[in-house]
Formats: structure tokens, C-alpha cells, sequence
């Protein structure tokens, strides 16, 4: 267990209700970051989490220069 409080909670939480109920809350929230950031746009979403995935694994290479993805930009939750 981690010596965070904030995990400690998600832990107690996932312990008390289990994984079904975690699985829906995930879903809940991208819901509504699609339908609140993206304007319902499944596949904007996708695709600005999928590169900002990459950029973040990138980081390694970008510190040799080897880098090859760009950053997407800031989540349009930042942007407001």
C-alpha cells in the first residue's frame, strides 16, 4: 500500500465496493470529459489521450534527442 493518503482512500474504496463499482465511475468520468471537453467527440478524445500517452513514454527519448512525439497540447479542460 502507498504511503499517500489520497491512494489509501482509492484503495479502501476498491476494497469496500469492489472493482465493478471502480469500472463505473471510470466510465462516468470519461463521459463526461467527452461530452464537457470534446463536445461528444469519442474519437477527439481517443486520439488527444492516446498522444498525450505517447509524448509522456516518450520523455526518455526526447532527454537523448531521439524523441519522436509532439506534445498534443494541454487538455481542453486547461484551455478554459
Amino acid at each position: 500500500m502507498s504511503d499517500k493518503p489520497q491512494a489509501a482512500g482509492g484503495v479502501a474504496t476498491a476494497t469496500k465496493y469492489g472493482s465493478d463499482y471502480m469500472a463505473e465511475i471510470g466510465r462516468r468520468g470519461y463521459e463526461t470529459t467527452v461530452q464537457r471537453y470534446f463536445n461528444g467527440d469519442h474519437q477527439a478524445a481517443n486520439e488527444w489521450l492516446a498522444r498525450k500517452g505517447q509524448f509522456t513514454a516518450d520523455e526518455g527519448y526526447r532527454r537523448l534527442g531521439l524523441g519522436k512525439f509532439f506534445d498534443p497540447g494541454p487538455h481542453p479542460a486547461q484551455e478554459q
